[in-house]
């Protein structure tokens, strides 16, 4: 078993867990061992809930800074936050808006209405990443694509994207851009959102 401590205190501990995990799960072909598949499918259960809050909540579970979660959280590099970023996606002079699912430092997933094959070069126009950043423009490749078999819907299409060759600048925003809605997402946790139990056997306090 991949030796993780189990003594956790915070929720940054089991958000760089998780990730952790993840990292191990991608790099081994999506299979763990059985006791770190199961403890990666419980993490990811508390990591989706965290992903799914909305808006600062008044009581929030806990307030970390973002030099709180650069020091604990690490292994950010494949971790990804949910958004709702709108952005614009060109190919060979042509231009389309597409909605951004979620996004690491890695790549994003994203919704569209063209559908685009895997392998497809495309150039990304990533804005409002960070403060005064204006848009960051990423060479990038399909990695996967789906069609959600609706006609009627917007961004029909939804495709997994690699970013190719990022440049340092463009990876530190994309970094902050990552902590920043890892801080966001914990003041929208409220206390009550959270299995006392789970709390107890993580041995976290609030």
């Amino acid at each position: 078993m991949i030796a993780i401590t189990k003594e956790m205190r915070t929720l940054l501990d089991l958000i760089q867990e998780y990730s952790v995990l993840s990292d191990a799960k991608t790099l081994a072909g999506g299979i763990l061992p059985l006791k770190d598949e199961e403890r990666w499918a419980e993490l990811k259960a508390f990591y989706e809930l965290l992903m799914e809050q909305q808006g600062l909540h008044p009581h929030p579970a806990c307030r970390f800074t973002a030099a709180d979660i650069r020091k604990t959280v690490t292994t950010r590099n494949r971790l990804r936050v949910s958004t709702d970023l709108e952005i614009v996606v060109a190919r060979d002079g042509t231009v389309e808006r597409a909605k951004v699912d979620n996004l690491s430092c890695g790549g994003v997933l994203l919704f569209c209405d063209t559908a685009f094959e895997k392998g497809n070069s495309l150039t990304l126009h990533l804005a409002n990443i960070s403060r005064g950043a204006g848009t960051i423009a990423t060479d990038s490749e399909v990695v996967w694509s789906a069609d959600r078999g609706d006609s009627e819907i917007t961004f029909r299409y939804k495709l997994g994207i690699r970013f190719l060759s990022l440049q340092e600048p463009e990876r530190e925003k994309l970094d902050s851009f990552v902590v920043d809605c890892l801080e966001n997402k914990l003041l929208s946790l409220g206390r009550d959102t959270l299995d006392p139990e789970f709390l107890r056997r993580e041995q976290i306090t609030l």
